[in-house]
């Protein structure tokens, strides 16, 4: 929460609104901006408009499936990206280990050791 303050020191955040706020450090020359918790990005307008909203399948998520901020550059591309769910912990860390030059064996050891 942004903290704004009057010549005395009294914190007046909690008596301004979150745009009232941004006007306030605006003013005092403080780049700001609105922050959206993720209920309130799917309610945007444009997040709508422009269909931002992915949904994709998770192992891990209680529904089945978790909503992602879509980028909107594919919308404007003829070969729009393809949406995949986040990364579980670890999926990658063999593969990412074998391109930077870990063979089986460090990589073994590694995990005997718990580092990963």
């Amino acid at each position: 929460m942004t903290v704004v303050t009057d010549a005395a020191g009294l914190d007046l955040s909690r008596f301004l609104r979150p745009g009232h706020r941004i006007v306030a450090l605006d003013g005092a020359g403080i780049p700001s901006a609105r922050y959206n918790e993720l209920a309130e990005v799917w309610e945007d307008p444009q997040v709508k408009h422009r269909q931002l909203r992915a949904t994709t399948p998770h192992p891990y998520a209680e529904a089945g499936t978790v909503d992602l901020i879509a980028s909107p550059m594919p919308q404007m591309s003829a070969s729009p990206a393809t949406i995949r769910r986040p990364p579980m912990l670890g999926e990658h860390t063999r593969e990412i280990l074998h391109e930077l030059g870990y063979d089986d064996a460090r990589i073994a050891a590694l995990q005997e050791s718990k580092i990963i």
